[in-house]
């Protein structure tokens, strides 16, 4: 059997998140209290210069891609809320309390959020336990949040080829690759 060797360059990660340019308090302060208590109300808006130490982080992560901003946006208000209903920033929570929010949101069932909450849990909060999601979770979005889109699609690519090399060729793994490739993965 022949031998291939495959010379791959990996490209640099271009979507590194200094956790250090952030306030990671576990706390809120009595200002940002009495705001994220006003959240609560119908009806309100959230607007970055109500609570900065919170939207900046968020809006870092969520806006970065080019996938789904109306989700991104969706994201990052229900997060806000999220935070307005614990009364502690997102940072500050458990992981189980991720897993909770995520798995039993009855706001989350009809959305394509998912993957934005576990990007901003996996890069801003230590967030490990993706394994205990039990949505459909589009792990390609993730992937995207999280690496960025030119790693995944390079991954993919690599796989691809690979799989081709070895005589795996099948109908289903070429439509998938380009379509994690060109759709962004806006769905999930």
């Amino acid at each position: 059997m022949a031998e291939y060797q495959v010379s791959h360059i990996q490209p640099e990660y271009k979507f590194h998140i200094n956790l250090d340019e952030y306030d990671r308090r576990a706390t809120l302060s009595a200002d940002e209290l009495k705001v994220v208590r006003r959240w609560k109300e119908e009806n309100l808006v959230i607007t970055k210069r109500q609570a900065p130490r919170l939207h900046k982080p968020l809006t870092d992560i969520l806006y970065r891609s080019n996938l789904d901003r109306a989700n991104s946006h969706r994201a990052l208000k229900y997060l806000l809320l999220t935070v307005a209903h614990q009364e502690k920033p997102y940072w500050g929570w458990s992981e189980d309390l991720w897993v909770e929010i995520i798995n039993n949101s009855p706001v989350l069932k009809k959305t394509g959020m998912v993957p934005q909450l576990i990007a901003v849990a996996y890069l801003l909060c230590g967030f490990r336990s993706v394994y205990k999601i039990q949505r459909n979770v589009a792990t390609a979005v993730v992937a995207r949040l999280v690496l960025g889109a030119e790693i995944v699609d390079t991954e993919c690519e690599r796989l691809f080829s690979a799989l081709t090399r070895v005589g795996f060729v099948c109908q289903t793994v070429r439509p998938l690759v380009a379509e994690i490739s060109q759709k962004g993965c806006t769905s999930g």
